[in-house]
């Protein structure tokens, strides 16, 4: 049986995201070092590469480089942001400009849906991001990418970029409030694990500098926190609004108005 209700003529189904706004896992104090770790910060999310998405939770003293929001005299952490929802959050880089945080260096999110997409409907993938208020640059390319079973990416920390997300924002989120991202796309494959990043090399990423420069220190990069993700099958769409449309790989998205 599929759940759906109706929102201001938008007919939306249940979210297939198993735990959508991170609540679920360990707080731990320290950053992120190893990839094996992340399924124990975020109950059923994981990194498909060796690079390490971190944890945020408002729970954790002050003193904790993943406390939020930012712990006092700690001089490393990305930045500063309340949760969306609840007390915990993910964080991730998307775009990187030094040799600390080198270029082409990717972090990603990954969970297996609740139930496959069925193949010719359609679907609504949602998030709130939050660009990092320490970092100096702000990226696109900040996307959706649904595949049958999971991505193998453990051999590296770069960019998948051998993947096409279904769904990927086109705009440059520069944002340090939280803003939802999200676009409609037709499933074409039976898809079950949907995975979060930019899946762009530099070259064809756009980012723009917030502040800086910040010589060689990983703070020259594009950092974002994600919160509350949503997939939905759409039933019926006559209005569709966010605060970014983000654009799909086959346009569907990018139309404010269809009929059912």
């Amino acid at each position: 049986m599929v759940l759906c209700v109706s929102s201001l003529n938008i007919w939306l189904c249940q979210n297939l995201v198993p735990k959508p706004d991170f609540e679920c896992g360990t707080d731990v104090c320290a950053f992120s070092d190893d990839p094996n770790m992340t399924g124990t910060y975020f109950c059923k999310w994981w990194s498909p590469t060796r690079a390490c998405p971190d944890m945020f939770s408002t729970a954790l003293g002050s003193n904790c480089f993943s406390s939020q929001p930012e712990g006092i005299g700690l001089s490393d952490q990305p930045g500063t942001q309340m949760p969306h929802s609840g007390k915990r959050f993910a964080g991730i880089f998307t775009y990187g400009n030094t040799t600390k945080v080198p270029s082409e260096y990717r972090e990603y999110i990954s969970t297996q849906l609740l139930q496959p997409l069925v193949v010719g409907k359609y679907y609504r993938a949602s998030m709130y991001v939050s660009c990092s208020s320490r970092m100096a640059y702000a990226a696109n390319n900040l996307g959706f990418c649904f595949t049958i079973g999971e991505i193998l990416g453990r051999g590296t920390n770069q960019a998948l970029s051998s993947f096409q997300p279904q769904v990927v924002s086109k705009e440059i989120i520069g944002s340090a409030e939280w803003v939802r991202v999200c676009g409609v796309f037709k499933a074409t494959e039976a898809a079950n694990v949907i995975t979060i990043g930019n899946f762009s090399i530099d070259a064809m990423t756009s980012a723009i500098s917030l502040r800086g420069p910040f010589d060689d220190s990983y703070y020259s990069s594009a950092f974002y926190f994600v919160d509350d993700v949503s997939v939905e099958q759409v039933v019926c769409l006559l209005r569709f609004k966010c605060h970014f449309l983000v654009g799909s790989l086959n346009n569907v998205s990018r139309l404010h108005y269809f009929s059912c």
